[in-house]
């Protein structure tokens, strides 16, 4: 049975940022100075996402953040299409490009890129397998005795208090199973890894190098044009989303919707 849990979607833009009507937002999100985001992206924050000036956030991304303490985004970040970023934090002057995804146990430093396809997860820790082969354990002992009400009636072999083979649900195992793993991994199950600055995932192994820096400028350059070019465009084919005019904080344009409920 998944456990309803109630998210208010508090949504601060900037004056200058340029957010698209189609865009799916969830909970607390924060869009600093002329950033621009994109329709069918979704930004889904559990816990809240602050975006710093000039990032791009491209059709079909999803950024998300499963934790409760704030995901801080740097500046002049680009999201392409259809990318997948759950990292802890991420620094300034990034790039993802499509189909590209980072992992909630990911710290991104500045000046990096993920390549097209590529996937940065962290390495599991050395008593993660371990810890996982009792939980698994755990798991199936825990189904049983949600089944039969007591845990005297449950025997290690898998066997009732009369002898009997248990007549246990595999799937009810499976899905008790699979949430206790995942709950792990949402807590303890891998070590950080914390991506360095100038780094480069490239390759079908997203394997890693470090980039000299050799064009950085023109590279930067290039954000600086592309943002403005959507700023003039965008506005004039996708409906913009139309905020209160009571700016609170100064210089903040604030939008409150109603609560939205998210299955957990």
């Amino acid at each position: 049975m998944g456990v309803e849990r109630k998210i208010e979607n508090i949504f601060t833009f900037h004056p200058s940022s340029v957010v698209a009507q189609d865009s799916n937002l969830i909970g607390e999100v924060t869009i600093g100075p002329n950033c621009v985001v994109h329709p069918t992206c979704t930004i889904v924050a559990l816990g809240p996402i602050i975006f710093g000036s000039g990032c791009i956030v491209e059709e079909q991304s999803l950024i998300c953040n499963r934790r409760k303490v704030p995901m801080r985004i740097g500046d002049h970040n680009l999201f392409s299409v259809g990318c997948r970023v759950e990292a802890i934090s991420v620094g300034s002057y990034n790039i993802f490009e499509s189909k590209s995804m980072v992992s909630h146990e990911v710290q991104i430093g500045d000046n990096c890129m993920i390549g097209a396809g590529c996937t940065l997860v962290s390495e599991p820790g050395p008593k993660t397998f371990k810890t996982l082969d009792q939980l698994s354990r755990r798991s199936k002992l825990s189904a049983r005795m949600i089944r039969t009400g007591s845990e005297d009636d449950v025997q290690q072999d898998g066997k009732n208090e009369d002898g009997s083979k248990g007549n246990d649900d595999p799937e009810g195992v499976e899905e008790d199973e699979e949430k206790i793993i995942l709950e792990f991994y949402k807590t303890s199950g891998s070590d950080i890894l914390v991506l360095k600055d100038n780094s480069v995932i490239y390759g079908d192994r997203s394997e890693v190098r470090t980039w000299s820096t050799e064009g950085q400028v023109q590279s930067r350059a290039l954000h600086s044009k592309h943002l403005q070019y959507l700023h003039e465009t965008l506005p004039k084919f996708q409906k913009t989303r139309q905020l209160h005019l009571n700016p609170q904080p100064k210089n903040r344009l604030r939008e409150k919707s109603s609560s939205s409920e998210i299955k957990k």
